[in-house]
């Protein structure tokens, strides 16, 4: 994917990270056949991000987690991507 859809992918996210922190129910379903191990990989992952012990991260958070790590993945791309 090419580096600047990356980017706009992570400002959407970040975006709507700001709007649905707003909203009064923050609940999210882990896509069909993610396991409890994935469940608990995002969380831990998103735990130390986040520098505190999040066992069930509210959509904002997760979509702002993402968010950061698709800028680091576009940060850490070659400038001629």
């Amino acid at each position: 994917m090419q580096t600047n859809w990356l980017r706009l992918a992570a400002d959407f996210l970040n975006d709507a990270a700001i709007e649905f922190s707003a909203h009064g129910c923050n609940d999210w379903d882990a896509p069909s056949g993610w396991t409890e191990k994935d469940i608990m990989e995002l969380n831990a992952a998103i735990s130390k991000w986040n520098g505190g012990d999040v066992k069930y991260p509210p959509d904002w958070l997760v979509m702002d987690f993402l968010a950061s790590q698709l800028y680091k993945s576009v940060e850490e791309k070659p400038s001629n991507e």
